[in-house]
């Protein structure tokens, strides 16, 4: 089956939903999703007539507009305007409840000495997240944060932050040390709580988990709108994983040891990320606006608290 002639597919590209600008229907919130059954008369490549889906149409033009190589380095000169505020880029151990996260936003992690390939002087980022995205979510920013950290004895819990059960399964993968209730249910299961040396096996997992996140870099961007699936954080996270994945074929791939590369799941060892969500999604490059507007919000108001 032909393309779509190019000025078909602007047409549709190009068509408003109220003041927001139309979309693909993956990305909800700010762009207006295309119902999936909405069909298009369009005229082929070797002028046959064709009816497609508007859905399909506006995909493949977005994707023909992307330049990952071009959308990665701007992501990454973005984000090194926070590296000038003094409370960005420390290692998040050094981090308490006292440090001036705002109440929301999306954060960036990075390893120490895990560096961009195309740029030997920058640190790659290696995970990306948010929180509050459902509907009435009190979460916060540090919140998530010190769940993903653990506690200052060392200790944690995998069982409330997915970032730490992922940094523990390569661990335990790389070590050869089976712990067979590592990951299991959403709190410690029978067999965990009947074992003294499960127990103390876990705990000592854990402990490795706090150290290896500890030592991470983060930078953070203030996004302060409501909890929901739809949220702009939401839509920021999600966007730089697939910029940074880019489907499985990451642009800037991690080093050699990398500890991900032990990971149990494909979708971390295939996108060189401590992510799973959103690794195999197009992205929209229009995204990098939104992460723009918000860095600069952050720097303004970083400089205006220290002024």
């Amino acid at each position: 089956m032909g393309r779509a002639s190019p000025t078909s597919t602007a047409r549709i590209a190009s068509r408003r939903c109220g003041s927001s600008r139309l979309g693909r229907g993956s990305l909800p919130g700010r762009y207006c999703p295309i119902p999936q059954k909405t069909w298009v008369h369009v005229r082929s490549a070797h002028g046959r007539d064709e009816i497609r889906s508007a859905a399909t149409l506006v995909e493949g033009a977005s994707r023909r507009m992307n330049n990952p190589h071009t959308d990665l380095d701007r992501f990454y000169t973005i984000l090194s305007q926070l590296e000038a505020l003094e409370q960005q880029g420390l290692q998040l151990v050094e981090y308490t409840g006292r440090s001036p996260f705002p109440v929301r936003g999306v954060y960036f992690f990075r390893e120490p000495a895990d560096y961009r390939l195309s740029k030997p002087t920058s640190l790659r980022i290696v995970r990306v997240g948010t929180h509050a995205v459902s509907a009435k979510s009190k979460s916060t920013l540090w919140g998530r944060l010190r769940a993903h950290l653990g506690t200052r004895a060392g200790g944690g819990n995998h069982r409330g932050s997915i970032f730490r059960l992922h940094v523990g399964a390569a661990l335990l993968a790389r070590d050869a040390l089976p712990i067979p209730t590592w990951g299991i249910g959403s709190s410690a299961p029978p067999a965990l709580r009947i074992s003294a040396t499960a127990m103390a096996d876990e705990a000592a997992c854990e402990r490795k988990v706090s150290e290896y996140i500890g030592a991470m870099t983060v930078l953070w961007v203030n996004v302060p709108d409501e909890p929901g699936a739809n949220s702009l954080r939401a839509l920021i996270e999600r966007n730089s994983i697939a910029l940074l994945s880019n489907r499985f074929s990451p642009i800037e791939r991690a080093q050699a040891d990398w500890l991900g590369h032990y990971s149990p799941r494909p979708d971390i060892r295939r996108s060189n990320l401590w992510n799973v969500n959103h690794t195999n999604e197009a992205y929209d490059p229009q995204f990098l606006d939104d992460l723009e507007a918000a860095v600069e919000r952050t720097c303004k108001q970083s400089m205006q608290a220290t002024a």
